[in-house]
């Protein structure tokens, strides 16, 4: 963000995370660590809502490069170029077609290739708004801390998550294994009874999170299902001169935290691999040759894939542990694994450095995208 120029205005509106806490369903703090006495830092940790991200990094572009209102009906592509056309029937042509639109892209669909698996857990998300203030960050309402909270839970499984976005905001996550018919149901269910569905399943929690789950409106209450695609590093998963960015090239279990990340690493490398073709072409964009384009697409997922394939990867497997169910054994087994093992500030964060390339903004040392 800091390379696109807009890390400065987002740091205005979100609270920076200061510390790591691993807890029982029941409380019980099993392991902690602070962000600053992690290593390769310095480390910045904020949550960031999607749309004021989208919102900031539009605002950031020349007045009308982005069009909103309109759906994209199908894409077409070949070695010499692409086409979008959208629901009203206009069809828009362009050089190089990037999709960028998510887990279910129609993008993808025509390029083809494997598809998202789903991973047999869902996740309910929420945002609580405090009117009156978050306490403790602020100093109000018991528990609240500029904290990154995981909490584990019992024998049934279920993985929760809660940190302050700002003042008034908290985000919260609630991730449990669960068929994926069944999860079908919940997902069409009223936005009441979803909310209602959620407080049930959480009530051996900490009352910070069902009270969280109180202050949200039952509109900002979402259940997604969680799926991924296993991937090769190396592999590439364009075609012609179409390309994929983000979810809809490497879907990814949120168990690791990287799933926007990895798509805001994508931008910069995208954008750094198509100026750099253009450049060595030495001719204006529309007369670079769609040969030299396809290289530059296929070698800028070569890149990705290298970097994005062992994180899918672990995230999968953060997602298994997270979500299986266990005897009480197990259970005590995996608090003491999270008391001896986890959050060591030695590898933390280890997972999150990353080099952007410059892009006519100086790039710094290596970043964390986290």
């Amino acid at each position: 963000m800091d390379v696109l120029g807009i890390a400065d205005t987002l740091r205005e509106r979100f609270c920076r995370i200061e510390r790591y806490v691993a807890m029982r369903e029941t409380g019980q703090i099993l392991n902690n660590v602070r962000v600053a006495d992690c290593a390769d830092g310095p480390h910045e940790v904020r949550g960031c809502v999607r749309n004021d991200l989208v919102r900031t990094l539009s605002d950031a572009l020349p007045q009308g490069t982005v069009r909103l209102g309109c759906s994209v009906a199908s894409a077409d592509f070949s070695p010499e170029g692409c086409s979008v056309t959208l629901d009203s029937g206009e069809v828009i042509a362009c050089k190089v077609l990037v999709g960028a639109d998510g887990v279910y892209s129609k993008v993808k669909a025509v390029i083809g290739g494997p598809t998202t698996e789903y991973s047999g857990w869902s996740t309910y998300r929420g945002m609580a708004t405090f009117k009156e203030g978050i306490p403790n960050r602020p100093q109000d309402i018991p528990n609240f801390a500029q904290d990154f909270c995981l909490m584990n839970g019992g024998t049934q499984a279920g993985v929760a998550g809660l940190y302050p976005l700002d003042t008034q905001r908290c985000y919260y996550f609630f991730g449990f294994p669960v068929e994926q018919n069944e999860a079908t149901k919940l997902k069409k269910a009223s936005n009441a009874e979803k909310k209602t569905d959620l407080a049930q399943r959480i009530v051996a929690f900490p009352k910070r999170l069902q009270e969280a789950v109180a202050y949200t409106a039952e509109d900002d209450i979402f259940l997604n299902h969680i799926g991924d695609r296993v991937m090769e590093q190396g592999e590439t998963w364009g075609r012609d001169l179409a390309t994929l960015v983000g979810d809809a090239a490497h879907p990814t279990t949120p168990a690791l935290g990287q799933g926007g990340c990895m798509a805001l690493e994508d931008g910069p490398e995208l954008a750094a691999a198509l100026r750099d073709v253009a450049q060595a072409a030495a001719v204006p964009w529309a007369q670079v040759p769609a040969a030299d384009i396809e290289k530059a697409l296929r070698e800028f997922e070569h890149q990705r894939s290298t970097r994005c394939a062992p994180l899918v990867a672990q995230a999968r497997q953060n997602g298994r542990r997270l979500t299986v169910k266990r005897s009480w054994l197990g259970v005590l087994i995996r608090d003491w694994f999270i008391r001896m093992y986890a959050m060591n500030p030695a590898t933390q964060f280890k997972h999150t450095i990353w080099t952007p390339p410059s892009l006519d903004v100086p790039a710094s040392t290596p970043v964390a995208a986290s």
